[in-house]
């Protein structure tokens, strides 16, 4: 996994104009309705979920066609997932999060949530075993060059 953490690393320098953005967590029912900034009422084709720490600004709009697992990014998946909502503190409206810091995003998939993201653990839930460490957002065009570097 370490292996794979540092060939994301080196992507990111490839390409300065792609994300490749990463999750950690899924949001549990309680904790979004514990959030006065987050809807609770959303689509069953959307789920907010943990976001990493990022090497620059992640704004809201943004797009990703690929999803994989950090531990495997072989086992990718294509799939259609828009941003539509960010925040990095509960008491501050953003659409925003800075280069540097982690926070909360909504993400909304049209043709509908893709497995893989069953693999997450819970925020603030004890880590179970089996589970995805970090699950990735990116372009077609990324995952092409991270699987011939694999």
């Amino acid at each position: 996994m370490r292996e794979n953490f540092k060939l994301i690393g080196s992507l990111l320098e490839e390409f300065p104009n792609e994300y490749i953005l990463g999750i950690t967590d899924t949001l549990s029912e309680e904790y979004i309705k514990s959030d006065k900034k987050l809807k609770s009422d959303i689509s069953s084709n959307s789920q907010y979920f943990s976001i990493d720490r990022n090497n620059k600004d992640i704004t809201l709009g943004l797009s990703f066609d690929v999803i994989f697992p950090l531990s495997n990014p072989r086992e990718y998946v294509n799939t259609k997932a828009l941003l539509k909502f960010v925040n990095v503190n509960p008491n501050v409206d953003s659409e925003i999060i800075p280069e540097g810091y982690s926070g909360i995003g909504l993400f909304d998939f049209p043709e509908g949530k893709p497995d893989i993201l069953e693999k997450l653990n819970v925020f603030m839930n004890p880590k179970e075993e089996g589970k995805e460490f970090a699950i990735y957002f990116t372009n077609q065009i990324v995952m092409n060059r991270l699987l011939q570097l694999l």
